[in-house]
């Protein structure tokens, strides 16, 4: 996926019709934004999905995919007039909410742009995991010398894949500077 690519406005129908299309996917709905929140897509799958495949889906299509997931054995009983994503990520179990983050600061905002473009993949949020959204050690390696070239820190591989986020590795950045 390029960084020139339009996006589609995040229409509530149009995302559940698009996630829908993924082959994992069994059934699901998109909960729309409200002040304080993303849209909550609420998915059921067949095996393993991750939030960053769902949004690597649905970015191959032009939509943009700035969402919250919430993977669930079975679609809870909503009320489509006025649905609350807040009540359903209460209730839910901690490792099947996945809340998208947008960077916060100069280092998270280039590591994010480094990802994306390393990793041909967009948009991804500051706590996807560096193997759920695709990479490798070869990637890693070239997201170790952008960091090299940009801060003038070195970080190891292996620091880099346990980091295994952009937040965890803006830190690990941040460390560096500050020990100089």
């Amino acid at each position: 996926m390029t960084g020139n690519t339009q996006r589609i406005a995040l229409e509530p129908a149009s995302v559940a019709e698009t996630v829908a299309r993924h082959a994992e996917v069994v059934d699901s709905l998109c909960i729309p934004a409200t002040d304080s929140s993303r849209p909550l897509v609420v998915v059921k799958s067949t095996g393993y999905l991750t939030a960053a495949e769902l949004r690597r889906h649905c970015g191959e299509f032009g939509k943009d995919a700035e969402f919250d997931v919430l993977l669930v054995d079975e679609l809870p009983t909503v009320d489509t007039a006025t649905p609350d994503s807040t009540r359903l990520t209460a209730d839910a179990a901690p490792d099947s909410v996945f809340r998208f983050e947008a960077p916060q600061g100069e280092i998270e905002t280039e590591l994010v742009a480094a990802w994306e473009q390393v990793l041909d993949f967009t948009p991804i949020s500051v706590v996807d995991d560096f193997v759920d959204v695709g990479g490798d050690s070869l990637m890693a390696l070239e997201i170790a010398v952008a960091i090299a070239r940009r801060w003038d820190v070195n970080v190891d591989l292996v620091d880099l894949v346990d980091a295994s986020s952009v937040r965890n590795l803006a830190t690990l950045v941040s460390a560096a500077q500050a020990d100089r």
